[in-house]
C-alpha cells in the first residue's frame, strides 16, 4: 500500500483557526471603532441633577434634631388641622398614581 502526502490539498487546521481568529478580531474591532454615544446637552443637565440627588441625604439631620429636641422638652404641639391637611394631601397624591 502506497501513501502519498499531497501538500497542495491540506488544510492546516491551525493555520485555519488562526485566520478565522484574526477576522473575527478585524470584524469586532471595526465595530468598535464604529460604536459612538452623543448625549445632549439636556441629557448631560439631567446626569448632573441625578449625581446631585444621589449625594443628597434622605433625612434633614438639622430638622430631625430640632423636633427631637421640641419633643424631649414638650414643647411640640403640632396642630391637629395641619395634621388632617397633610394626610389628606398625602392621600390625594398616592390617589393619582
Amino acid at each position: 500500500m502506497d501513501v502519498r502526502f499531497n501538500p497542495i490539498h491540506a488544510v492546516d487546521p491551525v493555520k485555519k483557526y488562526q485566520s478565522a481568529q484574526r477576522a473575527q478580531r478585524a470584524v469586532s474591532t471595526a465595530a468598535q471603532a464604529m460604536d459612538e454615544v452623543n448625549v445632549s446637552p439636556n441629557g448631560k443637565i439631567f446626569s448632573a441633577a441625578m449625581r446631585q440627588l444621589a449625594a443628597t441625604p434622605d433625612v434633614r439631620e438639622d430638622k430631625v434634631a430640632e423636633l427631637r429636641g421640641r419633643i424631649q422638652s414638650g414643647t411640640y404641639a403640632p396642630s391637629s388641622r395641619d395634621i388632617a391637611a397633610k394626610m389628606l394631601g398625602t392621600m390625594r397624591i398616592a390617589k393619582d398614581f
